[in-house]
């Protein structure tokens, strides 16, 4: 059985530093890791960001913790095929809700999620305005955007959003969205 590694993205994301910290780590033999000859990128084993973690005196139990998950959605049914989803993708995630938008930047800005999945119709015309207030600021700019869109409200592709999903979407698109959501951005 093969072992999926992980992105220095990643890495970065659940150790909640920048990404170039963990590129120079990488480059520099301070994190033991595999890189690709053709496209340059790097592959961390969990048992070696453990073994850093341990040395550098970071608590390694947070590589197991639930991934925490912000709905932002009037509607109960999204929350619940999200965690469906989460669950066929083989994640755990702490999925949260909140009914609007500014109850939602509220939330993000004290305790900021790894994702949050936007509903575009509960959002409306402010969602380019959550969006952009959530990139502007340092402690939540690093929360990923999953957008879930109606065809009557399809946002424009100029979005700072990472995934997009259907609003009727099943739980089998899941999976594919949230590794959309989650992968290191270009």
């Amino acid at each position: 059985m093969s072992r999926q590694g992980l992105t220095s993205g990643q890495v970065a994301r659940m150790l909640n530093i920048p990404a170039r910290t963990i590129r120079s780590y990488l480059a520099t033999g301070r994190l033991d890791a595999r890189q690709n000859p053709v496209t340059g990128r790097w592959t961390i084993e969990r048992e070696d960001l453990t073994e850093f973690m341990r040395t550098n005196g970071l608590d390694p139990s947070q590589l197991t913790r639930p991934l925490r998950v912000l709905v932002v959605d009037a509607s109960e049914d999204t929350a619940t095929m999200l965690r469906k989803g989460f669950t066929r993708a083989g994640r755990t995630a702490a999925v949260e809700q909140e009914a609007s938008c500014a109850a939602a930047l509220i939330r993000a800005g004290a305790a900021p999620p790894d994702l949050l999945a936007l509903d575009a119709d509960t959002a409306g015309d402010r969602c380019r305005e959550l969006v952009e207030a959530l990139r502007d600021q340092p402690r939540t700019s690093a929360i990923r955007i999953l957008l879930i869109e109606s065809e009557h409200r399809a946002q424009p592709d100029s979005l700072p959003i990472h995934a997009r999903l259907p609003q009727s979407f099943e739980p089998e698109l899941v999976p594919a969205a949230i590794e959309k959501a989650l992968a290191r951005l270009p």
